[in-house]
């Protein structure tokens, strides 16, 4: 299987010769045995692609992606929606949110590569991320700004702020437990104000997963708060969340 870059990249063609290798059972601790058979298996070039793309997303693992990502392509960094005009989108909401509310406390969970605040003179910067190779990066970008390399589906609880941003995290999360844990979280800490995107319809991606209409979990999650869409961006909704 294919180990590296997006599936779609890898373009097969052809006719594909598979060898699977049968063992017997059970296997114990690890010890194969010898092979009992085999049998080849013929593919098109399509069949293989598909089988490498599922492959890849039963075993999306997003420590693992994001620092491969951040190590091995630091270009395309946080990803397409943190890049061209839906960063310089993202700029601009986040700046004017903080400045029309006049906020002083930022906390970013899946802060990435810092692209869309990294400009910004945020007075109390707090970013949180799973991948510990873009936190040590951020440390040395930013030493004034506090960074901490944490899994928020599990038992870290980060602090309260103003201002929370969630953008481009929950689309990732290949379980509803851990969307929901993530989200619970994000709620939980906004004093004022979060900007979450998430989705509200399913998406082809092979590394996106859809459990729910973002707006619809909120509302179920945190009742009573005020909910509006300000953007849109690929197939991902950017709403305001206001307490």
């Amino acid at each position: 299987m294919p180990t590296g870059g997006d599936p779609d990249d890898q373009l097969i063609d052809g006719i594909v010769k598979i060898t699977a290798y049968v063992y017997p059972m059970p296997m114990i601790k690890g010890n194969f045995g010898e092979v009992a058979g085999k049998c080849e298996i013929i593919m098109t070039g399509i069949e293989v692609r598909w089988l490498a793309r599922a492959f890849r997303r039963m075993t999306f693992d997003n420590r693992r992606f994001w620092n491969q990502r951040y190590t091995t392509d630091p270009e395309k960094g946080s990803g397409p929606g943190s890049r061209g005009e839906n960063l310089d989108m993202k700029n601009a909401l986040i700046k004017s949110t903080i400045h029309n509310y006049a906020m002083s406390t930022v906390l970013d969970i899946g802060c990435g590569d810092i692209a869309a605040l990294c400009s910004l003179d945020i007075h109390n910067y707090v970013g949180v991320d799973i991948a510990d190779v873009i936190i040590e990066r951020n440390r040395r970008l930013k030493p004034r700004w506090q960074f901490v390399c944490a899994d928020l589906t599990g038992p870290y609880a980060p602090p309260s702020a103003e201002l929370v941003l969630c953008l481009d995290v929950l689309i990732h999360q290949k379980s509803r437990q851990n969307y929901l844990t993530i989200l619970s979280k994000v709620l939980a800490a906004t004093e004022r104000v979060a900007l979450i995107s998430g989705y509200s319809q399913k998406d082809p991606g092979w590394n996106v997963f859809y459990h729910e209409a973002i707006g619809d979990s909120i509302r179920r999650l945190h009742p009573g708060s005020h909910i509006e869409k300000i953007a849109e961006y690929r197939t991902t909704d950017l709403l305001k969340v206001e307490k």
